[in-house]
């Protein structure tokens, strides 16, 4: 990836653990790109990309945080996906059989992870 992207990381509750870690990881590509996140999540990204850094704010950490997931974050980070505004989407879904009451906030996702991948992305 030489060109900046603009990547959204999102995580269901029960995947946050595994979404730190995946950060921890990778924070030193993440730094070189647009980062939007739910706020939750946002706020875990940025806590984990700091702790890397040494304890300070990554140089050129760009974090966009939204609302939290089911007050509204997940239909933004939806809606940014049908406006073209998100290159990349990473979302640690988890692994559940019993519908949640977040159930119909994830359902954007799913659709428009659908047409984005139809779309070749």
């Amino acid at each position: 990836m030489d060109s900046i992207k603009r990547i959204a990381l999102v995580a269901h509750d029960k995947e946050k653990r595994e979404l730190a870690e995946w950060v921890q990881y990778n924070w030193k590509t993440l730094v070189k790109h647009d980062l939007i996140s739910t706020g939750t999540t946002g706020r875990l990204v940025e806590e984990t990309m700091i702790a890397k850094a040494g304890d300070v704010r990554p140089e050129g950490l760009r974090l966009t945080l939204l609302k939290s997931g089911p007050l509204g974050g997940d239909q933004q980070v939806g809606a940014l996906i049908a406006e073209g505004k998100i290159d990349i989407m990473i979302f640690f879904l988890g692994s559940y059989v019993s519908p949640s009451p977040r159930r119909r906030c994830q359902s954007p996702f799913e659709d428009s992870r659908s047409l984005q991948h139809s779309h070749g992305l």
